[in-house]
């Protein structure tokens, strides 16, 4: 059972590492496979990362509220 404590540990993480790293490129994987979005894609479009960037931060407060946080 994942905890919110665990929640905004891993959501803090992706926004520290994972959502900076995406600038070199990313893949985003769904159900019919996945879908590369190279380095000079990602600069060139930007939003993308700030859409992942919202909804982590988003998971982040939620884990936060749900564990007592201030």
């Amino acid at each position: 059972m994942t905890t919110p404590h665990d929640a905004a540990l891993a959501a803090s993480y992706a926004l520290n590492r994972h959502v900076p790293d995406m600038a070199r490129g990313f893949t985003i994987c769904t159900s019919y496979g996945e879908l590369p979005i190279t380095a000079d894609e990602a600069t060139q479009h930007p939003e993308i990362r700030h859409a992942v960037e919202s909804i982590v931060k988003f998971r982040l407060f939620v884990a936060e509220r749900a564990g007592g946080a201030a």
